[in-house]
């Protein structure tokens, strides 16, 4: 299903962080390598803190009121299409790093369209919240991994 509102963008948004958090849950529960479990440990953590921003979002749009995304280039993607697919029973650090730190083409055209949809000031300062709090848990990972 592709998106056509702002709601329905932010709830792939949701899910696709929920699928990280559980990967990094289940990862960091089974890792053998304590580095790598303290570093999936912590990304754990900045997905529920983005899910809980985008909850928020969520909840500051009024239902009976929804955005809807500018016509444009079809966006077909799915919450599979944006999710984290790593079928591993565990991961070193350098791959927890790797993983965390990966592009994913499908969420920055997902946060772009939300940034290039329409006028509204509101819409595009969630689009800019959204981009800032991915590029602060890169900052955030990358400051770990050097602690590390």
């Amino acid at each position: 299903m592709s998106p056509t509102t702002i709601s329905d963008v932010l709830k792939l948004l949701e899910t696709y962080h929920k699928r990280r958090h559980d990967l990094f849950r289940r990862l960091a529960k089974s890792a053998t390598d304590d580095r790598a479990a303290t570093l999936l440990g912590h990304l754990e953590e900045l997905e529920q803190h983005t899910i809980d921003a985008l909850r928020a979002e969520q909840e500051g749009i009024d239902p009976d009121h929804s955005t809807f995304l500018t016509p444009g280039a079809a966006l077909t993607l799915t919450s599979d299409a944006l999710a984290a697919t790593y079928d591993v029973a565990e991961m070193s650090f350098d791959e927890a790093l790797d993983c965390a730190l990966a592009p994913n083409e499908a969420l920055e055209e997902l946060i772009g369209r939300l940034e290039n949809c329409t006028a509204a000031l509101s819409v595009q300062e969630l689009a800019a919240r959204l981009r800032e709090l991915e590029h602060s848990k890169d900052r955030q990972i990358a400051n770990f991994s050097r602690e590390e």
